[in-house]
């Protein structure tokens, strides 16, 4: 008497007639728990995006989509923005009011031309030699690299310079200041015989754009701070995949096969000597909680980049042992970062790269390589929510439960197929999965007020081809039972709200049935038999 008491997914790579006992050849929008077959919510329409939307991101109850592939890192929490490459053709930083966004390009770009200074010089014991520069600073505070240093003045000090030819800055930046630097040169005391001269750049004034030029009447004594932004770089113009390192201050984005971080709280200064060059090209990157993963066109990497007192110039980096070219093109979610680890497609499958650089193919028991190919995998956009990983391609969506670990009651392995087709999905920091669909519409999955039907329908059940069953018994509240054929496909159904068993009538011999499950109630147990006793225990 076959008894199924503990409900699988598919295993697309096996034949119906190799399935084990529990392994279905439908597992269509069924949720798989405690080894049930229940039903998931349907989802939720929570907003819709703009014309032509292909990215979606939540930030609290703001839904933000647009037109491109984009890459958003949440960045710490007290700098009140976001840090987003692919809207524009330079990476960008944007703040939030009211859910509507204002970009401003990330970073500030330094002057490009020396300030020219006009002054009546003066030569003796009272006077010194100064040069000049300045900087821009934006509305977050934050300076660039000083401009190109003036010609020197010898001044007596308090003599009024003119410093003029300050260049506006470009737009998009958000400058709103310009800061004026001079030269002042000191003498370190350490009591020996030959003194040595320290020269820095002081501030003289901050002045508000525009600003064409200034002059300076300060006395030495009252000049302000050092400059130390010197070392100051902008991010790369082409900066793609921006993340967040959390914990580390520190952003991450690739550049063809480089990989760059920016200085730790310094979200709008990417130091060169932070810059990493890999032999290949890089695809995607994906940051798990101080490690950079990278997939590329050769083999995928792991990158430390924990938190250091020193400049990181020279961080770890390791590699896979056997080449896993990432395959997947033309969306920004091809690649995860989970829990676990990295996952991104293969030719061979989804592969899951690990903290030590080991990897996992990890949907090779459920697709051979000629299975995979066929579902168009460099179309793959994923998702991980709650221990599930969702696939969707251009030719199939499904979901598999990866994280028997943290989720205790799931059917670790099962794989089911799914309706839906987002072209873009994303987990909120409350836990929530969206999708945004082709038609614009936000949905939340399994948000919805009614359940979505499922579909279920389990391996071949061979009666000899000399028998036929008779009777069936089915632990549910209310679901379609349908006892299946291979001609006809179907020879029996019956709608089912209870465990008392039942007759199937004449059903003929086959060499083989399957039964199927169709509705939204739960699914416990079902046993089929040739009599009643059979399946009801002896009784």
């Amino acid at each position: 008497m076959p008894v199924i008491q503990n409900f699988g997914g598919i295993v697309p790579r096996t034949p119906w007639h190799l399935l084990r006992d529990n392994e279905a050849t439908i597992a269509h929008d069924v949720k798989l728990r405690n080894g049930k077959i229940q039903a998931w919510r349907e989802r939720l329409a929570v907003g819709m995006g703009v014309e032509d939307a292909k990215s979606v991101y939540y930030k609290g109850c703001c839904a933000l989509t647009w037109d491109t592939c984009v890459t958003v890192a949440d960045y710490v929490t007290d700098y009140g923005r976001l840090f987003i490459t692919g809207h524009a053709d330079k990476p960008e930083t944007f703040v939030l009011n009211n859910c509507a966004a204002t970009y401003y390009y990330l970073g500030v770009p330094a002057p490009v031309t020396a300030p020219t200074v006009a002054g009546v010089e003066n030569y003796g014991r009272d006077c010194s030699a100064r040069s000049y520069m300045y900087t821009y600073v934006n509305i977050f505070g934050e300076e660039s690299a000083p401009s190109p240093v003036s010609k020197q003045l010898t001044i007596k000090d308090g003599t009024a310079v003119t410093i003029s030819n300050i260049a506006l800055p470009p737009d998009g930046y958000g400058i709103v200041e310009v800061w004026i630097y001079r030269t002042a040169t000191a003498y370190r005391d350490d009591h020996i015989k030959e003194q040595e001269p320290l020269t820095d750049f002081l501030k003289v004034a901050e002045l508000s754009v525009p600003v064409s030029s200034y002059t300076d009447t300060l006395l030495e004594k009252y000049l302000g701070r050092v400059n130390n932004t010197r070392e100051v770089r902008v991010p790369p113009a082409d900066l793609r995949q921006i993340r967040y390192l959390r914990g580390t201050g520190v952003l991450t984005g690739v550049t063809n096969n480089q990989l760059h971080f920016s200085a730790a709280y310094q979200p709008y200064n990417w130091p060169a000597e932070y810059d990493m060059t890999f032999p290949y090209n890089i695809v995607h990157a994906v940051t798990v909680d101080d490690k950079v993963y990278l997939s590329t066109d050769g083999y995928p990497y792991v990158v430390d980049g924990a938190p250091s007192c020193e400049p990181r110039q020279c961080r770890p980096a390791n590699d896979a042992d056997i080449p896993l070219p990432d395959i997947s093109c033309g969306y920004a979610n091809s690649a995860i970062a989970t829990p676990f680890g990295m996952i991104y497609s293969s030719k061979d499958g989804l592969v899951l790269v690990m903290p030590n650089a080991t990897f996992q193919i990890i949907t090779a028991q459920w697709f051979s390589s000629d299975d995979w190919v066929k579902i168009r995998p460099d179309t793959v956009r994923l998702a991980y929510w709650r221990g599930y990983l969702f696939c969707v391609t251009n030719e199939v969506s499904f979901m598999l439960e990866i994280d028997g670990d943290t989720y205790k009651d799931f059917q670790l392995g099962a794989l089911c197929t799914i309706s839906d087709s987002p072209i873009d999905m994303h987990v909120t920091t409350s836990g929530e999965l969206i999708m945004l669909d082709t038609d614009r519409l936000i949905y939340q999955w399994n948000a919805g007020n009614m359940f979505r039907p499922y579909q279920w329908e389990s391996r071949e059940l061979s009666f000899g081809g000399r028998a036929a069953p008779t009777t069936a018994k089915v632990r549910t509240n209310d679901t379609t039972f349908k006892l299946l054929t291979p001609i006809p496909n179907l020879c029996y159904e019956r709608h089912v709200t209870d465990e008392i068993p039942f007759r199937l009538g004449r059903v003929g011999r086959h060499l083989n049935y399957r039964i199927g499950f169709y509705g939204t109630g739960d699914v416990d147990f079902a046993y089929i038999g040739m009599t009643e006793m059979t399946v009801n225990a002896g009784r």
